[in-house]
This record gives C-alpha cells, structure tokens and sequence, in this order.
C-alpha cells in the first residue's frame, strides 16, 4: 500500500511536469512565429505611421492657417483626444479671450496648447513647449514656430510630441481611406 501511494504521487508529478513542459513548447512556438511575422509588418507600419503624422500635421496646420478650416481644430476637438490636460487656463484679458490647455509630451516634456476662444467655439493658435528642454531637437526652441523657420515641419514636430493628435488625421479629406488607424 505504501508503494502503490509513493508510485500515484510520482506519476502525478511527472504528470504535471510533462505538462509545463508542452505548454512551454507551445509558448516558445508561439513566440517565434511572432518573431517571424514582426519584421515584416514594421515597414508598413512605419510608412503607416508617416503617412498619418503628415496627414494630422497637415490638418494641424490647415485648421491653424485657412478660413475654411478654421475651428476644425479646437480645445475641444482637444479634449476629446488627449482626454483632460494636465492644466487648463483662460486668459484674463475680456477683449483677447485664450486658453491655454497644458499635457505631456511624448517624451514626458511638458507642452502647452493655445486656442483663442472666438463665439461659441476656439481657433488653435499653435503649441510652445513648457519645459526647458523639448525632444524637437537639442537646440530647444521656445515654440514650435521658430523651429519651423529652422526646419520647416513645425506642425509634424507638435504630432509626434503629442501623439494624440494623430486623432486628426482621419478627419482630414486626402487621408489615405486604405489604409489602419
């Protein structure tokens, strides 16, 4: 009887241990088949990546620049998103009403947002960086501006400092229909 108690024990064990073993062999089958597949779906999703910064930065910049576009973007286009910034400020001044509305940036450098509040809705004026240093390059520009006279991609730098607003590219007419959010 002793043995027979010994010999169920050990074929439970080993039961067991078989069992971990498959299911390790599972997870590194599964592994590699995803390392196989990821090499060949970066590029795409690069190309993918661009071709939505530059179509965002161009909505970006439109809604900033032309009458037809203006008020596309707004704080509360904003909000929606990047959910709730970090602070939200009105300007005091009744005659020149703005709002500045503050998150952090991709690389968890501060960024303000500044919208000037007109009727009922808000026009972006443009973004400015709140820290000393900005990932937009290693000179630091003050805003986003004066490195898009240094540059000339001021509104893809804001994107890909606050990719959130990547949001805004599928609203914006020559976006390519085929391609994956």
């Amino acid at each position: 009887m002793k043995y027979g108690v010994i010999k169920i024990a050990a074929g439970v064990f080993f039961g067991l241990l078989a069992a971990f073993f498959a299911y390790q062999l599972y997870e590194n089958w599964a592994l590699s088949q995803l390392t196989q597949e990821r090499p060949a779906q970066q590029p795409l999703e690069a190309q993918e990546l661009k071709i939505r910064t530059a179509a965002a930065a161009k909505a970006l910049g439109l809604g900033l620049g032309s009458e037809a576009w203006r008020g596309h973007f707004t704080s509360n286009k904003l909000f929606e998103l990047c959910g709730a910034p970090l602070r939200d400020k009105y300007s005091d001044n009744p005659m020149l009403k703005r709002r500045s509305m503050e998150y952090l940036g991709a690389d968890g450098h501060r960024v303000e947002l500044w919208f000037e509040e007109v009727g009922t809705g808000s026009s972006y004026i443009g973004m400015y960086s709140v820290d000393e240093y900005s990932s937009v390059s290693p000179h630091n520009p003050p805003n986003y501006q004066s490195y898009y006279d240094r540059t000339g991609r001021s509104y893809e730098a804001q994107v890909e400092e606050l990719p959130c607003l990547l949001g805004l590219a599928p609203d914006y007419p020559d976006y390519h229909k085929g391609s994956t959010k």
